[in-house]
């Protein structure tokens, strides 16, 4: 992610009178970072602020709808918190060059803006970007932190404030998941910037309603489906730094930022697991294989609800994984939470037709199925022992469908045991899903997506 800052003075002679280029903030620029042309990029927030009104704003491209216009907004609010409609954006080309406008109403007026733009894949700015679902199971404290942040010297530049300055009370070697800001002082944007961010500002609307900006990462990233909340490690504090964007200088706002945080402990659960303490030497070697780059993962939208629908659900399911096989050409891995969902795909497929092997766990030894799949083109459809140890590297495989996340059903009595000691341990009546359940489910999906990509390779999709 990166984040765009800019300002629009009015002359002393009166307001503007139509839309005039913007000043744009040190150190930024209107052209869009290169990154390659499979990867994908949009303009997800246009953040805008104003005292007089009739101020407004616009974005134009030859690449967007049309270079007349673009994204024109005359705001009724001052800050403007969602200029784009938070489900949506604007997709965006590699060194698409923007041209950025505004209009102030008042004589020798600022206003000031910033685009909120996210990067798949940006070669050189390794950004450590999660979704809520990735944090969830490794939380364990809330640290919001506390930094008086002052505002730059110039309107429409960033300022910037290492995020230990008021407080340095980080545990050591921790990382730090950032959901959102709270300010006491209305701002035009705020972002986090340091290692874990590629050095590019991860920003946000400079908001003083704690309801919006709070959970601003949390939100959007839950909106568009893919990583939007920044994680930092304490190691790389001093080069961390809180960045405001105003429209006015000299304050010195309160801020709480990676405020409510998240604090998680990458190796506890394991340790727990294992009867290891926490004192445990620990290192995590990176895998070779480039997710990113190698797959692209696809998200159905208005599925029936597999709990009051589920006949609809099973139905949905089926059909959406025809279409993948399809597309695939077979070559196509279904991991399912039931075997009753397995073998009901398998059957719904084998009614359709298609010029490929149908083949259902069960049927045959575990060994004549993978051989089967290597042999030729085929669909497979299987339950828990294929979401691990099934290596199908190649053309053998380049999708994969999973039907829901395997969460262990909540009736199982080891479930149930382990869930009732968490509660018990921690005091929390939560703790069986949060240090149980889900842990558990997440590494089992991570071990299901490991089944599509088994070289350095592999292109496939899930």
């Amino acid at each position: 992610m990166d984040t765009v800052g800019f300002k629009r003075t009015a002359g002393g002679g009166g307001a503007d009178t139509d839309f005039t280029a913007v000043t744009v903030a040190p150190g930024d620029s209107l052209t869009i970072r290169n990154f390659q042309q499979q990867s994908i990029a949009f303009l997800h927030n246009i953040t805008f602020q104003y005292s007089t009104a009739g101020a407004a704003v616009r974005a134009r491209s030859p690449l967007m709808h049309d270079n007349t216009q673009g994204i024109r907004f005359y705001p009724g609010e001052t800050l403007t918190r969602f200029s784009i409609a938070k489900e949506s954006g604007q997709m965006i080309k590699p060194q698409d060059n923007l041209t950025v406008e505004a209009i102030s109403a008042a004589a020798a007026e600022v206003v000031a803006g910033a685009l909120h733009v996210w990067y798949q894949d940006l070669p050189g700015a390794a950004a450590r970007l999660k979704m809520f679902g990735d944090i969830a199971g490794l939380i364990r404290n809330i640290k919001p932190v506390l930094i008086a942040a002052p505002e730059a010297g110039t309107t429409g530049q960033w300022g910037d404030t290492v995020i230990t300055t008021s407080e340095d009370l980080l545990k050591a070697n921790t990382d730090y998941a950032l959901l959102g800001f709270m300010t006491d002082t209305l701002e035009t944007a705020i972002a986090i910037k340091g290692p874990d961010t590629g050095n590019l500002r991860v920003g946000a609307p400079g908001d003083v309603r704690t309801d919006q900006l709070a959970r601003y990462f949390a939100d959007v990233s839950a909106e568009h489906q893919i990583p939007m909340i920044p994680v930092i490690n304490s190691a790389n504090k001093n080069a961390t730094y809180v960045s405001l964007l105003g429209r006015t200088t000299g304050g010195t706002p309160r801020l709480n930022t990676v405020a409510p945080a998240a604090e998680s402990d990458t190796w506890g659960w394991i340790r727990a697991q294992v009867g290891l303490d926490g004192k445990t030497p620990a290192l995590a070697v990176q895998s070779p294989f480039d997710f990113a780059r190698q797959a692209v993962l696809c998200l159905p939208s208005g599925f029936p609800s597999p709990k009051t629908e589920r006949e609809a659900f099973d139905r949905a399911v089926c059909e959406a994984m025809a279409r993948v096989a399809k597309a695939a050409q077979g070559r196509t891995l279904g991991l399912f939470t039931s075997r009753r969902m397995a073998d009901r795909a398998a059957a719904y497929l084998r009614t359709l037709g298609l010029p490929y092997p149908i083949l259902c766990q069960g049927e045959q030894p575990r060994p004549h199925l993978l051989a089967a799949m290597k042999a030729q083109p085929s669909i497979l459809c299987g339950t828990s022992s294929l979401w691990t140890g099934v290596d199908l590297p190649g053309e053998a495989v380049v999708a994969v469908v999973i039907d829901k996340l395997p969460f262990t059903p909540p009736d199982d009595p080891v479930m149930q045991a382990l869930g009732e000691l968490a509660a018990y341990r921690t005091g929390d009546k939560m703790a069986g899903f949060t240090q149980e359940s889900l842990p558990r489910a997440t590494l089992e999906v991570r071990q299901g997506v490991g089944r599509l990509i088994r070289s350095v390779t592999d292109c496939a999709a899930e």
